[in-house]
């Protein structure tokens, strides 16, 4: 083998491993994108599952709580037709009498 043949065997074989790496490295940053293309897929569908979990979430509350209103304002209505109704029972003679004795009670300051 003379001198210069050497040489340019070394360089064929660096050149011939200098363009196997540059089609790995292509390679690998194809495979690399695709990877996070998926990903970024798998992200985006994840995060429009939450969203949609949220918004059914946020719907079940609203109806519970429109419920809630609607079965507290019914139970406020109840009570205030019983109240209505005993007052209604009070004659009013009575009615009179109590009104006489608080009137004294603020007025005089004292027990009736």
């Amino acid at each position: 083998m003379s001198r210069e043949t050497a040489p340019q065997g070394d360089l064929a074989r660096l050149l011939e491993m200098e363009r196997r790496l540059e089609e790995r490295l292509k390679a690998a940053r194809t495979e690399g994108a695709g990877v996070v293309a998926q990903a970024q897929q798998a992200a985006d569908q994840a995060e429009a599952t939450l969203e949609a979990q949220l918004a059914e979430a946020a719907r079940v509350l609203d109806e519970r709580l429109a419920d809630e209103g609607r079965r507290r304002a019914a139970e406020i209505a109840e009570t205030a037709d019983r109240e209505a109704q005993a007052y209604e029972r009070v004659a009013p003679d009575r009615l009179a009498a109590i009104a006489r004795a608080l009137g004294k009670r603020f007025l005089v300051g004292g027990a009736a």
